[in-house]
């Protein structure tokens, strides 16, 4: 599980900065870790991080030092005992041949978390393909009290094929649908849709990406379980080693 001098460098100088997700009652039911500092680390965006750790054949070690990385910074957040993280894992980890650590819940245990407290978002950004190892993964994490969301639901390569075979305990539906679904009737039917499939299948509903007060109410109107977006909360910092001016600041 180790990295070469430049990826430890890299994953010395980038951070996380944690934004709420929301009840409808407007309590903190999680927190999302967004990675920071990336730039500084030298890298243009996010996705450059994580391509150049593919092509490297690195990205599961990475993502590994990130989720540890994420987990203390979490740790540090004063929270109630019932909040949840929310992780975003890259899904070209379940394609390549390292495969990570399966007993991830004695990690998180190691560092005085609770399993049940951590959920991991996947995303159809990359082509999953026939993977055989993903749904025994997604059983191991499972079986390990992790949750796992869908992230970007309505805009990745199978769409409800995907829903139907992860069974996610949270759907987050995808910063498409939910600007200006104010104003938009075909918007607010597939979200209501979307509502009320997920009476039938057991998962929580997250409408991401609220950026106004409008697309706040209507979301609320059409039953979404929890909010999340710049409306409500931007990103913060809250790790020790982050201070330089950011701790507890929107990022």
């Amino acid at each position: 599980m180790t990295l070469s001098n430049y990826w430890q460098k890299a994953l010395d100088k980038v951070y996380f900065a944690f934004q709420k997700i929301e009840t409808t009652e407007g309590n903190v039911y999680a927190y999302e870790a967004l990675l920071r500092g990336y730039k500084e680390a030298g890298f243009q965006t996010i996705d450059h991080v994580f391509d150049l750790a593919y092509e490297e054949g690195v990205l599961n070690v990475l993502d590994y030092h990130l989720r540890i990385k994420a987990l203390k910074a979490y740790k540090t957040i004063a929270k109630p005992a019932t909040t949840k993280l929310f992780y975003n894992i890259d899904n070209r980890i379940f394609n390549t041949s390292y495969a990570e650590p399966l007993c991830m819940q004695s990690t998180i245990e190691s560092l005085g978390l609770q399993a049940q407290e951590i959920c991991f978002e996947l995303s159809e950004k990359h082509d999953f393909g026939s993977l055989p190892d993903l749904h025994q993964r997604l059983k191991s994490y499972k079986q390990q009290n992790i949750n796992i969301a869908i992230d970007d639901f309505g805009m990745g390569v199978s769409g409800m094929k995907f829903l139907y075979e992860v069974e996610p305990g949270y759907l987050k539906i995808d910063r498409f649908f939910i600007e200006g679904i104010n104003s938009n009737e075909k918007k607010q039917h597939l979200v209501m849709g979307l509502v009320i499939l997920s009476k039938s299948f057991g998962f929580k509903v997250i409408a991401e990406g609220i950026e106004s007060e409008l697309e706040y109410k209507t979301c609320k109107s059409l039953g979404c379980h929890l909010l999340q977006g710049y409306y409500l909360h931007k990103p913060q910092c809250f790790e020790e080693h982050t201070l330089r001016g950011l701790e507890q600041k929107a990022i």
